[in-house]
């Protein structure tokens, strides 16, 4: 028997969280703020942002049905559905303003949100293994909302919000696979999951000892990539 460890430790690049078909649908609203400026030091944001929001198409569009898919291979922490989903003020209640959402847990440590979800739209469950590309809901205008669009936000391991785009007002490096230009989408390109190596053998009835402070082991972790396995807890 061969043991592998998944590469988790670099960062997984994005993919745009929406479908093939809904693509053209969908615009930048407003990127994360950086004191007054979005990431290419424009004025696309507003005060306090902290996620990057996305239109496709306003009540029209939330109507017609505008998926929302993972932006990349994860686990699903946690869902929330049922909230009243046509705010126009921008404080109705629910989901800690989120309103309809789910978060997603990815494989190097970061999360992602998927906030002001259409109400009954959301289809994936907590503990749920997603792939890039599968459709977890649509838009709508629930939670701290103003109108129909998608806020996604990213946040490290220690749940600080990031932003995904890179420029000269934002961080050095995109965490989008094709970030694109200012002002359009980013692509739709879900990166391949890297390899498994074998790390070593071990013989039916053998046992393996090891510790978070091992090579390659980390603090906490979502899932294996290669197939079942049971685990205890944080561990390679």
């Amino acid at each position: 028997m061969l043991l592998f460890l998944l590469p988790i430790a670099a960062a997984q690049q994005l993919s745009f969280p929406t479908s093939p078909e809904d693509y053209e649908f969908f615009y930048p609203t407003a990127y994360f703020d950086h004191s007054g400026a979005d990431w290419a030091c424009g004025n696309t944001t507003y005060s306090g942002h902290r996620g990057s929001d996305f239109g496709g198409g306003s009540w029209a569009g939330m109507e017609a049905g505008r998926d929302v898919v993972a932006a990349v291979n994860g686990t699903v922490l946690v869902t929330h559905d049922g909230e009243f989903d046509e705010c126009t003020t921008g404080d109705c209640p629910g989901g800690g303003g989120y309103g309809n959402y789910v978060k997603l847990q990815h494989a190097d440590g970061r999360t992602s949100y998927y906030a002001h979800l259409k109400q009954g739209s959301v289809q994936v469950e907590e503990g749920q293994w997603v792939t890039c590309g599968e459709k977890m809901g649509e838009m709508g205008s629930s939670g701290y909302s103003t109108g129909p669009h998608l806020h996604f936000e990213l946040r490290t391991a220690d749940g600080d919000r990031v932003d995904p785009f890179s420029g000269e007002c934002g961080p050095s490096e995109s965490s989008w696979n094709d970030q694109g230009v200012y002002e359009a989408l980013p692509g739709l390109v879900c990166a391949d999951t890297p390899p498994c190596e074998p790390v070593g053998k071990i013989a039916c009835g053998e046992e393996i000892f090891a510790s978070n402070g091992d090579p390659g082991a980390t603090d906490s972790h979502a899932f294996y990539g290669c197939s079942s396995f049971s685990w205890s807890g944080p561990e390679i």
